[in-house]
């Protein structure tokens, strides 16, 4: 943790070197059957602290986009203008092949979609102000998610 933090706080300290952080990490905090305590308690006030912008994961056989979330797993929001807070983006789908099927999934607030099927999510980073995901459908090519980030300065 002493590592992260150092790290983060370099990051955030440079931000006209680097307008974006983002972490990855192999599970999520958020998932479609609630929150994993552990690395929310662990990890989520520290990523907050130092204005990470996304948390990427996998581990999830799916893919799930949250809305910006504050502390404690509150949604700050409902758009990726200006967030407040931290998106969660789990890319799980690229060799899920049980999950071929859409299944109907009640969602917890935190979380704004979730695609079922075989994918791979493409981070298009424009400039210090904009960034943009697509979730492609590997099937076929089709884009099945998407949502474009801006922060103004």
């Amino acid at each position: 943790l002493q590592w992260l933090e150092e790290d983060l706080k370099e990051a955030n300290a440079n931000r006209k070197v680097r307008p974006w952080i983002f972490v990855g990490g192999h599970r999520p905090i958020y998932t479609n059957s609630g929150t994993v305590g552990v690395l929310q308690k662990t990890f989520e006030d520290l990523m907050l602290k130092y204005n990470v912008d996304i948390y990427f994961t996998g581990h999830k056989h799916h893919a799930t986009r949250s809305w910006p979330i504050g502390h404690n797993g509150t949604v700050t929001g409902h758009s990726y203008m200006n967030p407040e807070g931290l998106v969660h983006l789990v890319a799980g789908g690229a060799g899920c092949d049980e999950c071929h099927k859409p299944k109907n999934h009640s969602l917890p607030p935190q979380l704004a979609t979730e695609v079922d099927y075989l994918a791979t999510g493409v981070l298009t980073i424009y400039n210090s102000t904009t960034l943009h995901f697509d979730l492609i459908q590997s099937s076929d090519l089709k884009v099945v998610d998407s949502f474009t980030m801006v922060k103004e300065h």
